[in-house]
């Protein structure tokens, strides 16, 4: 299951996040993950509960936003949604269209307190 790797990539990403921007605490994570990109949000979920245990982030909640794949034909030049299983144009039916998004895997943002005394929630941008 690679996505107890990912989960873990993102506890890293965001502990150093917490030092480098000298956050106290993290409440919110949100990550955008792409329907083609190979990653199961249910099982990203489950990794991520199981591998916040012990960590300066076991109190926070991980948000996932899913992208849907998105691209242009082009054969007919349509912006259009491509489903799960099938890369073909909906209004042409070919299967010359460029991915334009749903293959993302990122932090988004991070809801989180500063050091700082005097400073209230802080949204960050990754």
């Amino acid at each position: 299951m690679h996505e107890l790797s990912i989960a873990e990539s993102i506890i890293t990403a965001v502990v150093q996040e917490m030092e480098e921007q000298s956050l106290s605490s993290v409440s919110v994570i949100g990550v955008r993950i792409g329907a083609v990109s190979g990653v199961l949000p249910d099982a990203l979920l489950f990794s991520y509960e199981v591998a916040i245990g012990g960590t300066a982030l076991s109190d926070t909640k991980l948000e996932i936003e899913k992208v849907p794949a998105e691209g242009k034909c082009r054969h007919c030049e349509a912006h259009v949604r491509l489903g799960d299983c099938s890369f073909l144009c909906p209004k042409c039916g070919s299967g010359a269209v460029d991915l334009r998004s749903g293959h993302e895997l990122e932090v988004a943002y991070i809801e989180a307190e500063r050091s700082c005394e005097g400073e209230s929630d802080d949204e960050v941008e990754s």
